[in-house]
């Protein structure tokens, strides 16, 4: 975002003509120099003001070599080489994937198919309204009667 303050705004084009500022600050001057005139005239009066800088600086062809290492520190590091054994048994991997993911789905379908424990029916059967006589336990097929009382 270009400042609207008038010093702030001059410090930045100063900064722009000199390449100082990052390269999302340096577009966004660029792409406003193409409707704001006092823009452009902010920045031909700085190239104009910082020109004869350039002459003080003699013209110098960078080292051998330097484009090539440069070029080197920036490619991309090259993959991770697999072992051998894995490269050249693919299949075995893949099999042994399946297999794992087999025994998984079977346990799991054995955990949710799995029936429940049966219900434990408890009955009290009354000798009286307010004394129980009998307690009565059905679980699993087998019946169990117990005496209440004294």
């Amino acid at each position: 975002m270009i400042p609207t303050d008038p010093a702030e705004r001059e410090a930045l084009v100063a900064e722009y003509v000199l390449g100082t500022i990052e390269a999302r600050q340096a577009r966004a001057i660029e792409c406003a120099m193409d409707t704001d005139a006092a823009l452009r005239e902010a920045v031909a009066a700085w190239e104009k003001r910082l020109a004869p800088l350039s002459e003080l600086a003699t013209p110098a062809l960078p080292p051998p070599g330097l484009w090539e290492r440069i070029a080197a520190v920036l490619a991309p590091p090259a993959p991770p080489r697999a072992p051998a054994r894995a490269a050249a048994a693919p299949g075995l991997w893949r099999a042994w994937a399946l297999a794992a993911s087999a025994a998984a789905a079977g346990l799991a379908a054995l955990l949710v198919l799995r029936p429940g424990p049966e219900p434990r029916l408890l009955a009290a059967l009354l000798a009286a309204p307010d004394q129980p006589a009998w307690l009565v336990e059905a679980e699993g097929g087998t019946l169990r009667l117990a005496a209440l009382g004294p």
